[in-house]
């Protein structure tokens, strides 16, 4: 097998995975562990320390698969004949590249707002129901959290206020990999066509 080809499956390879480990990962958190843990806690604070373990866990592997997805995605558009340049809307190829950097860029953007604001429990609300309080999975007053039980009177709203938007630029960013992906298909069926 040529050394071109072999070079180009890897680096089509590379991108292929890590858009399955951001965007696959993303929809997992959307569509099964924030409603199971939702299920299970309710929105008081068992539901966030989860959440944001998942979260802590998942942030090194995103932050390494963007890195993956600019390099490879770089490499790959410049080697298209009908590649114009980065954001170049000069015929149908370019216009699709464009709008799925300028959606990736966004996903960047809302990834880095819901790991920095929105990655860490406050401090009142990790001590409610903690293993200073009723235990790690523990509700007030030393009883075990029910299923779908919101949170305690004592819990601060803010912590259903601040879930709810965690929650909210997720979704977001789950449709906006969904539309990068439905770009990538165009882009990929106008490489293939004939030319524009």
């Amino acid at each position: 097998m040529p050394d071109k080809i072999v070079l180009m499956t890897t680096i089509r390879f590379l991108h292929d995975l890590a858009t399955a480990a951001w965007i696959g990962g993303m929809i997992a958190m959307a569509v099964a562990v924030l409603p199971a843990a939702k299920g299970l806690f309710g929105m008081g604070p068992q539901a966030q320390r989860l959440q944001l373990a998942v979260q802590k866990r998942l942030r090194v592997p995103v932050y390494i698969a963007i890195v993956v997805l600019i390099v490879t995605g770089l490499l790959m558009s410049r080697r298209s004949p009908r590649y114009a340049g980065l954001l170049s809307w000069a015929n149908p190829y370019s216009a699709a590249l464009a709008w799925k950097h300028v959606l990736v860029a966004a996903m960047i953007v809302i990834a880095l707002v819901r790991s920095l604001a929105f990655g860490r429990m406050p401090p009142q609300a990790a001590g409610a129901g903690g293993a200073a309080g009723a235990g790690a999975m523990g509700g007030g007053a030393g009883q075990p959290a029910q299923p779908g039980q919101p949170a305690q009177p004592g819990q601060p709203a803010a912590l259903g206020a601040r879930q709810k938007a965690s929650m909210a630029l997720l979704f977001l960013n789950v449709l906006l990999g969904i539309a990068v992906l439905l770009l990538s298909a165009l882009s990929a069926a106008l490489r293939a066509g004939p030319p524009a």
